[in-house]
């Protein structure tokens, strides 16, 4: 939201803004705390992103106790083969749902649901509840 980002960021709409025209088999790359969006697609042709993260492989990753990241190389082992069968045997979705059932009182559509929970609802003190936050 605009103006969240204004008062909340200090973000000068008229200066700070930056539109990239990426082409096609382009990439863009920037910080996690960067304010960013996509824009509307005007097109009749799909338009595909991917969301791409990287980490320390010795460190925990993000959302623990739901799955375990997988790792594509480390600097010992730069042919580490991606055990892509113990990963896929996990369905985070699941897994994410049960860790909060106690505190859900709906059921959600299979493969689609617009309230954020996720074992790490316990972990916070939660100030800002809106429709789409559970507790």
């Amino acid at each position: 939201d605009e103006s969240e980002m204004k008062n909340t960021l200090d973000v000068d709409l008229e200066k700070d803004i930056q539109v990239v025209d990426v082409p096609y088999g382009g990439m863009v790359l920037f910080s996690n705390v960067i304010p960013h969006q996509s824009l509307p697609n005007v097109t009749n042709k799909i338009r595909w992103s991917m969301d791409l993260r990287w980490q320390d492989a010795n460190k925990p990753p993000a959302f623990h106790g739901l799955k375990n990241h997988i790792v594509f190389r480390t600097e010992k082992e730069p042919n580490h083969v991606i055990d892509w069968a113990t990963f896929e045997a996990v369905d985070r979705t699941e897994v994410q749902l049960k860790a909060v059932e106690d505190l859900r009182e709906d059921k959600p559509e299979k493969g689609f649901d617009t309230l954020v929970s996720g074992p790490w609802m316990k972990m916070w003190e939660i100030n800002n509840i809106n429709r789409h936050v559970i507790f």
